[in-house]
């Protein structure tokens, strides 16, 4: 008696950090569940986090890698259409930035900051990160803000000319509060130190209260960081198709 092989087979296995979370889900496992984890995601997600150890760090590197699009022309921050949201609203359209990413036209260059939250944390919590969306800003009069080099261009400048945003959103963890940590991948911030400029992208950064000197006071103008509250009732993980 002895084997004989019948038929050989290769299987691709993605290796995630813990249980993908939110908006990500494994049950029900047929077609019509559009929220199981997906190939091309994974794909992305896993190749972006490379090496990371845990989730938070997975994160950054995500954050980094979606800002890092802008430097090679393939996102850049929306000006020229209103800074409207392109893939994230109503739900999250990931088959177009996945198709963007990829070489293709998926929705345009132009993306928002809920677009670039939305990617990030999307795209962490499938690898077993536990982010939100959530907003931060005034409702009625939004919040002025100091010079950022925003994704996709050159120098630091007032966004779009303006030199405020109505809202800003980013990927936030836990309560989506001032003691929690924000990583955001539409802007790098201007963090001086010693009369040198410090570009600093914000990945694993503790929101803060105004005056800590953490995200709120490096992305608000000191007039305004009152103004730029986080507002935790905004909070969501949008859905993915």
């Amino acid at each position: 008696m002895w084997w004989e092989d019948l038929q050989i087979s290769r299987h691709l296995i993605y290796t995630v950090l813990r249980v993908p979370t939110l908006p990500w889900l494994q049950q029900p496992f047929d077609a019509i569940n559009t929220q199981l984890p997906w190939v091309d995601a994974l794909e992305r997600a896993c190749t972006w986090a490379a090496g990371a150890r845990d989730p938070r760090e997975a994160s950054s590197q995500i954050t980094r890698a979606v800002y890092q699009l802008g430097d090679v022309g393939v996102l850049e921050y929306g000006c020229g259409v209103g800074a409207g949201a392109a893939y994230s609203f109503p739900h999250f359209n990931l088959s177009a930035l996945l198709a963007r990413v990829a070489g293709g036209v998926g929705r345009g260059a132009y993306v928002n900051c809920s677009d670039c939250a939305t990617f990030v944390s999307t795209l962490a919590n499938l690898l077993g990160d536990d982010l939100w969306q959530s907003q931060m800003g005034e409702s009625l009069i939004g919040f002025s803000v100091n010079p950022i080099r925003a994704i996709g261009t050159a120098l630091f400048a007032p966004p779009c000319g303006i030199g405020s945003f109505r809202y800003h959103e980013v990927a936030w963890t836990g309560a989506a509060g001032d003691d929690d940590s924000v990583y955001d991948a539409c802007l790098e911030l201007d963090a001086t130190v010693g009369g040198l400029p410090q570009a600093l992208l914000a990945s694993h950064l503790r929101f803060g209260a105004a005056g800590e000197l953490q995200y709120r006071d490096l992305l608000a103008a000191p007039w305004s960081r009152n103004a730029c509250m986080a507002r935790p009732e905004m909070r969501l993980r949008r859905a993915v198709f």
